[in-house]
């Protein structure tokens, strides 16, 4: 949906004979082969792709599943059931770290091939690195949260929540949008 193999390539920048790669926005370029970017790029594939994640989600549903029925006819409290489904969410997001760290753990201990990037330089990657599409559904879907809750008839305490957070997001990724606009027309 929002290209996320194409966002995980867009970190590396092409150099003849492989691509160059900056582990961190402080660190120099640590240079990465053909087949070594090859390699990477299916491996994210099978993570990130489309198979990779309805592999993920279907996980995460037949555990839900199980522990909801194993809740219901063994008898476990609900706090074991929710434990057991929430868990699920955490580790999700570490998988997707591990996969997403797999080519700074690859270029750990390899000297710098090139000197490390200007702040402004780095933060416009960063930008680039994102979809108009993503920013789009990100904004559409945080409008959406902030002023249905905004509007709301008797709102509820844990309403403010979702106001705040959805506001913030709404605003990061508005000012995101018109730094991308900016970089566009520069």
């Amino acid at each position: 949906m929002f290209g996320a193999v194409d966002m995980f390539a867009k970190a590396f920048t092409p150099v003849e004979g492989g691509y160059l790669y900056y582990p961190s926005a402080r660190s120099g370029a640590k240079f990465v082969s053909n087949d070594e970017f090859e390699i990477l790029i299916a491996d994210w594939q099978k993570i990130a792709g489309m198979k990779g994640i309805f592999k993920a989600v279907g996980l995460i549903v037949l555990v839900i599943l199980i522990s909801t029925l194993a809740g219901a006819f063994l008898g476990l409290p609900d706090w074991a059931v929710r434990a057991c489904s929430m868990l699920c969410i955490p580790l999700f997001v570490f998988w997707l770290f591990r996969a997403v760290l797999s080519p700074r753990r690859m270029v750990r201990d390899r000297p710098d091939a090139a000197p490390p990037r200007k702040k402004q330089q780095v933060r416009k990657d960063a930008r680039n690195a994102l979809t108009w599409r993503m920013i789009i559904f990100c904004l559409l879907f945080s409008a959406s949260i902030f002023f249905s809750t905004v509007f709301s008839e008797g709102r509820a305490q844990s309403d403010w929540a979702w106001i705040i957070v959805s506001g913030a997001m709404l605003v990061c990724y508005l000012w995101l949008a018109i730094r991308k606009l900016g970089d566009q027309y520069r």
